[in-house]
């Protein structure tokens, strides 16, 4: 989370400041065997990934993070699978960024930095994470929701929000003030605004020629070369069964009567009640209250007489009669009939008070009609979780007598969807994500961590109820035998080998040109057409171009340097030539000079934000537990872990 609110940025200017502010918070921070962060030193327990500050980091608490890494970066439409991002070493990351969460908060915790029940509040609510899509409001079963979609306990999430708010408290004061001079907002205007002017010239694919089809010799080589791109992943074959409400929900019908016999029984709850707006001025004795009474009698505005007598006054809008705090005032209020004198009355809460009514909005009773269908789908959504888990103990049942999942979930009316083969990112052999599983990672995680022949539990699916996968046929990574991609390779082959020659091609250009002679003479003596002669290209706007595949290699040259790039289709290539660079000049932009200078100013903050974070998990000498570490990977990855020593 911490990471999350940083989103630092790096570069060579924010290197030489973080140099300066790492020398100046060691110093501050403390070094050598004693400073402020001893409490830090603790030993990892036994079964955790590690200790900071007394406070134990356990594989529950890495394997949630990386459940909602994934899940975020799904949604961005990055598809990983839980094994790949292991491998990648995204557990060490989100671990170190865990080990840097619990540093940080214990460092704010030490200087007396807390954040308030109403920070916390705040910052849920801002995040929008529990709010009622209708009223716009905080809606408590929405935030119950999101806490277990999420797999937090409500003391855990707002701890770790706590936290957070602490945290970032104290590394904002320490990087208040990070200023960067205007010559850095004059070097990023030079960058952005940065013009070249090149010439082009268009070598398509026919220029080199028809390319033969490899040999059986050179085919072979190639398969070899490219074995392990060829080689499938690991595919499971599973059957799963869904105990769906909704699946039951048709087959519910709710008698009228029903219906009309629950509506009743809530009528009372049902009922909007009757609300009073009224006026009360506290007092401190009888004589006052009876007074202010008789004056708002009067007609004197209550504000008129509360600032007359030295009292107070509140008036209460449209309240329900026990939403009063003061029950004594509430009888009073509720006891007037519209148009009652003002009256003191002895109070509660204050001594005594003199109330006037001002209005009455009388109770609402509901009406059988616009409750009937709701009344109705929550009576049959209650039958359907009632049929639903009769089935799923029938089916149990079943199963317990030897039938099969598929005919034991048939018998008891739930679904069963077959998945032929699918991989651990989800996705069938034809390269297309599996349907059943789709936004479903704990069941495809699930589906990989599930023995050959053996049947997982049920498990929750939200509203969605419940699954169960049965994993019928697992099938071992192999590779794709020659007889099986030789057409696809020998393309690729006949690809490779016309890049290859356009290369050559190419080279010559750049050779030519080297030796002194024009790039216009130079490409056409090969046979290249030119597409553009001294033509400008913008740094700004490049991507947008029809070069785009060679920006990288025109905006890396230097003047007079000649450069190529084969395009995405393959049907040709273009060689450059960069003749002049130029850009805007900072004396005729200087408001772009000062926002780049204010951009720069911002990611230098970040960045002095990250390495004061870093200074203080280094002082905080966390620790690691190695061998539960390899351990967590290797049974994510669905290895058998090897024992820790």
């Amino acid at each position: 989370m911490l990471r999350q609110l940083r989103g630092a940025t790096r570069g060579w200017v924010s290197g030489v400041f973080l140099f300066i502010m790492a020398a100046l918070f060691v110093i501050f921070l403390g070094s050598g065997n004693s400073t402020i962060f001893d409490a830090f030193l603790h030993p990892a327990g036994a079964n955790n990934l590690a200790t900071v500050g007394g406070v134990s980091i356990t594989p529950n608490q890495l394997d949630r993070e990386i459940e909602l890494t994934l899940r975020r970066m799904r949604n961005n439409g990055q598809d990983v699978s839980r094994s790949d991002a292991i491998g990648q070493g995204l557990h060490l990351q989100l671990l170190q960024n865990l080990i840097e969460r619990r540093a940080v908060a214990g460092y704010a915790k030490r200087l007396g930095i807390v954040a308030s029940d109403a920070q916390v509040a705040n910052a849920i609510r801002e995040a929008h994470v529990a709010e009622n899509p209708l009223t716009g409001t905080f809606d408590r079963g929405r935030y119950l929701q999101f806490l277990q979609e999420i797999r937090y306990s409500q003391p855990e999430f707002e701890q770790e929000q706590r936290n957070d708010i602490a945290s970032t408290m104290v590394l904002d004061a320490m990087t208040t003030g990070t200023r960067a001079p205007a010559s850095f907002g004059a070097l990023l205007l030079a960058y952005e605004s940065e013009r070249r002017t090149i010439s082009v010239a268009a070598a398509p694919a026919a220029l080199v020629g028809n390319v033969a089809p490899p040999t059986d010799a050179q085919l072979q080589a190639y398969y070899q070369e490219l074995a392990q791109a060829l080689r499938t992943p690991e595919y499971r074959t599973l059957t799963l069964v869904f105990a769906r409400p909704a699946d039951f929900a048709a087959r519910v019908t709710v008698p009228e009567d029903r219906i009309r016999q629950e509506f009743e029984s809530r009528r009372a709850s049902l009922t909007t009640p009757e609300k009073r707006t009224f006026v009360q001025i506290s007092a401190p004795d009888q004589a006052r209250a009876q007074q202010a009474a008789t004056r708002l009698g009067q007609g004197e505005a209550p504000d008129a007489v509360a600032h007359a007598l030295g009292l107070q006054f509140v008036r209460s809008a449209d309240v329900a009669r026990d939403a009063v705090p003061d029950p004594n005032v509430a009888n009073a209020v509720f006891g007037m009939a519209r148009g009652a004198a003002p009256a003191a009355v002895r109070g509660s809460l204050s001594p005594w008070v003199a109330v006037k009514l001002e209005a009455i909005t009388p109770a609402v009773e509901p009406s059988y009609a616009a409750q009937h269908d709701a009344i109705r789908d929550e009576l049959a959504r209650s039958d359907a979780s009632d049929q639903l888990n009769d089935a799923m103990d029938g089916f149990e049942t079943a199963r317990s007598a030897g039938t099969s999942i598929a005919d034991a979930a048939r018998a008891n009316h739930l679904t069963v969807v077959n998945v032929p083969a699918v991989d651990q990112r989800g996705m069938t052999p034809e390269g297309q994500p599996a349907e059943a599983l789709v936004d479903q990672p704990r069941l495809i995680q699930t589906a990989f961590q599930t023995n050959e022949g053996e049947v997982s539990e049920f498990m929750p699916l939200g509203d969605n109820g419940y699954a169960l996968l049965s994993v019928d046929h697992i099938r071992p990574p192999s590779t794709r035998p020659l007889a099986e991609v030789r057409p696809q390779l020998t393309q690729a082959w006949i690809a490779r080998e016309r890049g290859r020659r356009l290369d050559a091609l190419a080279t010559q250009v750049k050779e030519a040109v080297a030796q002194g002679q024009p790039f216009a003479a130079a490409a056409r003596a090969k046979g290249l057409t030119m597409a553009a002669t001294s033509q400008p290209v913008f740094r700004q706007n490049v991507q947008q171009s029809p070069i785009a595949f060679m920006a990288a290699e025109i905006f890396g040259a230097h003047p007079g340097e000649v450069v190529s790039a084969t395009r995405p289709d393959g049907a040709g290539m273009l060689v450059a030539i960069v003749e002049d660079i130029s850009h805007v000049q900072a004396s005729q932009a200087p408001q772009r000079v000062e926002q780049n200078r204010q951009q720069i100013q911002q990611s230098l903050g970040e960045s002095a934000f990250e390495a004061i974070a870093s200074i203080i998990v280094d002082q905080a000498k966390p620790k690691r537990n190695e061998a539960q570490i390899r351990a967590f990977a290797e049974q994510a990855q669905g290895q058998t872990p090897q024992q820790p020593q």
